[in-house]
């Protein structure tokens, strides 16, 4: 599998060598302090997972878990490590990164008010928004109530008889509503509010 892992052909190209020859170069500095920690304490297992990345035979770099657990051989010490590849996982933590930021550059450029909302508490507010609103910093907003900038004529009873804006209900739905937002001058204006619930996430996000 280690030989898979690194695109080789016979042991040969394994046996005997340093694991320095398969590191990256970026971790090289990591694995001598690792290696310097387990010269003054062999017994000691570190935090068990270490993420790092080799280069295989035909160049190409793959991440890779390791563990390492010490061992007596009939020669002496040894150290077993277990190496795992976790390509495919790194790839699809870079794709959703990506995905991210892709989509807060969307809604930080949107000229819809675009809100989000956990546990009725307002977490992010784009900077249409704050216009929208009249605040010039986020922290106007931010941990505010939706309540605050929804007319009253326009929220709901919700569960627990506590009052509260519109928001869709956790099955992936969306919902659009009329709404009023309440200025903090006091200027109410109307819009349409469209309740966003992605993937049975708790946050509401919500457009006015």
């Amino acid at each position: 599998a280690f030989m898979r892992m690194l695109g080789a052909t016979s042991p040969e190209q394994i046996v005997g060598k340093s694991v320095f020859d398969f590191a990256h170069p970026d971790q090289h500095a990591m694995l001598r302090e690792r290696f310097a920690q387990l010269a003054k304490d062999p017994d000691d297992a570190g935090a068990g997972l270490f993420e790092r990345k080799y280069v295989r035979f035909d160049g190409g770099v793959v991440d890779v878990e390791t563990s390492g657990l010490k061992v007596e051989l009939p020669d002496g010490p040894a150290r077993h490590v277990v190496v795992r590849d976790i390509t495919p996982r790194k790839q699809v933590e870079a794709a959703l990164r990506e995905s991210s930021e892709r989509y807060r550059r969307m809604v930080e450029a949107s000229p819809d008010a675009t809100f989000i909302n956990r546990a009725d508490r307002i977490i992010y507010a784009n900077p249409a928004a704050l216009k929208m609103l009249g605040a010039t910093r986020a922290e106007e907003v931010v941990g505010r109530s939706p309540v605050d900038i929804v007319h009253a004529e326009d929220q709901v009873i919700g569960r627990g008889n506590m009052r509260r804006p519109l928001h869709a209900v956790h099955d992936a739905k969306q919902g659009h509503d009329m709404a009023r937002a309440r200025f903090r001058d006091g200027v109410v204006k109307p819009g349409e509010r469209a309740d966003v619930n992605h993937r049975n996430n708790p946050e509401s996000g919500w457009l006015l």
